[in-house]
């Protein structure tokens, strides 16, 4: 999966480096390289909301309901 936006390639790369972000390293990794180089300038400071929206309905839900 390609990065989305210019805040998660800063978050990506700082775990990649070995910062605890909450991210695993590996995934962190797998990230950077589905990315190309060439994308990086046209990426968006951050996520739309649309792609927000996305991604928290993908998440499981939490609790024991």
């Amino acid at each position: 999966m390609p990065i989305k936006s210019k805040a998660q390639q800063g978050l990506m790369y700082a775990t990649a480096a070995g910062a605890k972000t909450g991210v695993p390293q590996k995934v962190a990794k797998e990230y950077i390289a589905a990315t190309p180089k060439k994308a990086y300038k046209a990426l968006p400071a951050q996520a739309s909301p649309v792609a927000k929206r996305q991604v928290a309905l993908k998440r499981k839900p939490m609790g024991g309901y």
